[in-house]
């Protein structure tokens, strides 16, 4: 059983790499060159604003890319 909190980072290309957001949380963003990074910020912030563990948190990712 996942007793995890579920949350779904939605990347998009940025001028300086990628601008991110928490879609259940618009509040919670950040940017920066690297996904990795990127993740671990989010996840910081998610646990602090959520008052639980990083490991309590399953996070999807999701890059949005604009197609012609």
């Amino acid at each position: 059983m996942n007793n995890k909190f579920a949350f779904t980072a939605v990347l998009e290309p940025a001028s300086t790499g990628f601008r991110a957001k928490i879609e259940e949380l618009p509040d919670i963003t950040t940017t920066g060159p690297k996904i990795a990074g990127i993740k671990k910020e989010l996840l910081e912030k998610l646990a602090t604003h959520q008052n639980i563990s990083q490991d309590q948190i399953m996070l999807t990712i999701s890059v949005r890319v604009e197609i012609d």
